[in-house]
């Protein structure tokens, strides 16, 4: 049987866990306040309000209702301290040296949402009056 070897001090990945000695102070902030799991909505069990789901399904927002399960903890606050004040803001943070990235159109993907074009708000915003043109049309 071949001897065990000793574990050295720290760990091999502690280089990559965070970006840098600020985000390292963040991640103990991050574990004292700690982090809230998201939950699913249990639409069988929403009897008095049917329009719920139909909404829902509307959206395609079904598959990421049923994705919401286990996670692990640590991984989760790793994730939200490397996601911190990003210079360049470009949707990407880092868990154990591997790059995430949380753009708005990777999530849309991943989810099945809808392409912006087609939400309804969106649609709205642009088709909406300009503040030049409210203030044309109050002072005619």
């Amino acid at each position: 049987m071949a001897p065990k070897r000793n574990r050295r001090a720290g760990s091999s990945s502690a280089p990559n866990r965070f970006l840098d000695n600020t985000r390292r102070e963040h991640y103990k902030i991050i574990q004292r306040k700690g982090v809230v799991q998201e939950r699913n909505i249990d639409f069988p069990s929403i009897t008095f309000v049917p329009r719920m789901q139909e909404i829902a399904e509307g959206y395609n927002w079904m598959n990421f209702n049923n994705m919401i399960g286990d996670y692990n903890i640590s991984l989760v606050e790793k994730f939200y301290v490397n996601a911190l004040g990003c210079p360049n803001d470009d949707y990407t943070s880092y868990v154990r040296g591997v790059e995430i990235s949380y753009a708005p159109g990777v999530i849309d993907s991943i989810f099945g949402f809808r392409p912006e074009e087609f939400c309804s708000v969106r649609q709205r915003r642009d088709t909406a009056y300009t503040d030049a043109e409210y203030d044309q049309m109050l002072h005619e």
